[in-house]
């Protein structure tokens, strides 16, 4: 009887592994997504700010860059806290 509850119980404990393996990949694809999507948004905020800034509220703006201005953005290793933007 106690070889039958072992047994459930490593299944039990193999399962829940698998879970966490499974949750990892997951919350790791969400941060790699995140970070493009905030670099994307950077991109394109950073056109925005510069078309207002040369052209004046215009409302035809271009599209983003591809790279953010380096004023508006951290790097990666920046212990500051996020700067506000205007």
């Amino acid at each position: 009887m106690s070889y039958v509850k072992d047994l459930f119980g490593r299944i039990k404990i193999k399962n829940l592994e698998d879970e966490v393996k499974d949750a990892t990949k997951t919350a790791d694809h969400d941060v790699e997504k995140s970070t493009e999507y905030y670099h994307d948004f950077m991109s394109d905020y950073a056109a925005y700010k510069s078309d207002l800034k040369r052209r004046g509220h215009s409302k035809e703006l271009r599209e983003g860059s591809g790279s953010a201005e380096e004023s508006d953005r951290q790097s990666k290793d920046s212990d500051k806290k996020t700067k506000r933007l205007d």
